[in-house]
């Protein structure tokens, strides 16, 4: 199992989120789907993450199980196990929402890609 590089000279501004830290690795058949958001200290009032384990498919990235989290503090953070089927490629998109009051911004991250093998 190895992980593709993410291009690590970009860097978004946002107002509400502070740090998106999306991880896939895969072993023994089995994902380890991670994200942790962060929001602004005494800005930040709710954080959202919705992430989508999708595996790449003759040309396409589907979606084959999404996970949630949610916190009304400036941070959450999502941990899961899901079983994968071996030698496909497998990536997490991850939705994440900050809320300061009834103001919002969101944005979607990527983790890089894992190859699964058994």
């Amino acid at each position: 199992t190895y992980a593709m590089p993410q291009n690590p000279g970009i860097t978004p501004h946002w107002n509400y989120i502070s740090n998106v830290n999306p991880s896939l690795t895969a072993d023994d058949g089995a994902a380890k789907v991670s994200c942790s958001v962060y929001g602004k200290i005494g800005t930040t009032t709710r954080v959202e993450i919705t992430a989508e384990l999708q595996q790449y498919i003759t040309g396409c990235w589907m979606t084959v199980k999404i996970f949630t989290a949610e916190s009304d503090s400036h941070r959450v953070m999502l941990s899961e196990v899901y079983s994968l089927t071996p030698g496909y490629s497998y990536r997490l998109r991850a939705t994440v929402t900050a809320y300061s009051g009834t103001a919002m911004e969101s944005d979607v991250v990527f983790s890089g890609t894992v190859v699964c093998r058994k």
